[in-house]
């Protein structure tokens, strides 16, 4: 509960308060307060934020106690389908998490698949840096599937109609979506052609939702006999996320494409 403070002060939210509110992490209020994006004021050893500094933030003005924010500031260009590019296996679900953490900071409704791992699997580590998974999901604003058994079950068109029936509902009133899937190269490895056809399906799909999507593949998978999927892959996305340490970096396809010079002989 907010703390009152006398003599027409407004009101001070705790850490925990603005993440609820603010569809994030506490971690990330932590991290904002000590980069100085937020301003707040140290009560004993705690943190205490103002409630309009967050209201600010949001952009629209929020109820102290129980308020949600629905309003949705830009993280990428609605109707974007990302190909992400993790640099192994084990980094699959660690980057989709971070996405997810990006997401709720911007207010976005999520949307996750897993074909790897377990979605348990991903809520555990979601949990451990206090993504509170079971209130996201009660409220309908987290949702985690399991699409390795629609994929075993009807292959890459069970998936599919999964992808199909989220879109549909995300037209709805609500908050915007972002739905991350994490297929895995193996799966694809008897049926290499339909993986082109459902990544193509799938850019077509997302280009007229009020949605964003990001397909998540490990670097690692694409060993040389696969090395040629990934300029196929690049080029049935609208753009292409590579994590560093600190920072995201998303390039075009037109940008891959101003890299190459066309060689004399490929002109005749």
């Amino acid at each position: 509960m907010a703390t009152s403070k006398p003599n027409g002060e407004q009101p001070l939210l705790r850490v925990e308060e603005v993440a609820q509110l603010l569809r994030t992490t506490p971690r990330t209020v932590y991290r904002w307060l000590n980069d100085g994006k937020i301003l707040g004021k140290k009560v004993g050893r705690s943190w205490r934020i103002p409630k309009q500094v967050v209201a600010d933030l949001a952009g629209e003005g929020i109820e102290t106690e129980v308020g949600s924010v629905r309003k949705a500031s830009a993280l990428f260009g609605q109707g974007e389908h990302l190909l992400a590019l993790a640099p192994e296996r084990e980094a699959v679900a660690g980057m989709m998490v971070r996405l997810v953490e990006m997401g709720l900071q911007h207010r976005y409704r999520i949307f996750a698949g897993c074909w790897s791992f377990a979605p348990d699997e991903l809520r555990k580590l979601m949990r451990s840096l206090g993504i509170p998974t079971d209130a996201l999901e009660a409220e309908g604003m987290l949702t985690i599937a399991d699409f390795s058994t629609a994929f075993d079950a009807e292959g890459a068109e069970g998936v599919l109609q999964e992808w199909r029936k989220l879109v549909d509902a995300s037209q709805q009133d609500g908050p915007p979506l972002l739905a991350i899937g994490a297929p895995s190269l193996d799966c694809w490895d008897e049926h290499s052609g339909r993986l082109v056809e459902f990544e193509a399906a799938l850019n077509e799909l997302w280009h007229e939702a009020d949605a964003v999507s990001v397909c998540v593949y490990p670097l690692s998978d694409f060993v040389p006999a696969r090395l040629w999927r990934v300029g196929t892959l690049i080029s049935h996305h609208t753009g292409v996320l590579l994590w560093s340490e600190t920072e995201l970096m998303l390039l075009r396809p037109e940008e891959f494409s101003q890299m190459f010079i066309t060689p004399d002989w490929a002109r005749n």
